[in-house]
């Protein structure tokens, strides 16, 4: 008969055996025909004594066919980027670069390799002189704004009291 093992003890010096037909068989350690301890859930096949032993309980060995993806992914660090249709010589300075920054800036697992060092660096590097310049661009104007807002100013404080010292003049010019 077929059935499985729910319950094996070897304090308790046996086992339970639920049958294909729904009966329970008892079972002794000494009745066990193999090496390893039985377990829970072990699919068995025994011969029933009586109606409530079992004799001669041996597991049913089971092949185990491969599963077809393995279930376990080795990834390295220099390859977890890769996919199956782009090589590391495929990708541009550029990938490299936003790869870099996107994506391996937060793992400090393993190293960058020489062309993504090289390409985050090349990257950085114009990307910070073009901001510099921006930067630099911006702040002339503003200096320059800011003479250009000082000499209106100048003038606008100066040209009134200049109008009036000329009134006064002409005034004084023409009441002797």
């Amino acid at each position: 008969m077929k059935g499985q093992i729910l319950d094996f003890s070897l304090q308790k010096g046996g086992g339970l055996i639920q049958a294909e037909d729904g009966k329970r068989y008892l079972f002794r350690a000494s009745e066990w025909q193999h090496t390893n301890d039985p377990s829970a859930g072990q699919v068995v096949e025994f011969v029933a004594a009586d109606e409530k032993f079992a004799i001669q309980v041996h597991p049913i060995l089971t092949i185990k066919k491969p599963s077809p993806e393995p279930t376990q992914k080795i990834q390295f660090a220099h390859t977890a980027t890769r996919t199956a249709t782009t090589t590391p010589d495929a990708i541009s300075l550029w990938q490299h670069a936003v790869t870099a920054v996107k994506d391996k800036y937060t793992q400090f697992t393993g190293r960058s390799r020489r062309r993504e060092y090289w390409g985050f660096f090349l990257f950085f590097n114009l990307i910070s002189l073009g901001l510099l310049y921006l930067v630099l661009e911006l702040l002339s104007n503003l200096v320059y704004g800011i003479q250009a807002a000082f000499s209106v100013d100048c003038s606008s404080s100066c040209l009134p009291s200049l109008k009036m010292t000329l009134l006064t003049t002409k005034v004084n010019k023409l009441n002797p």
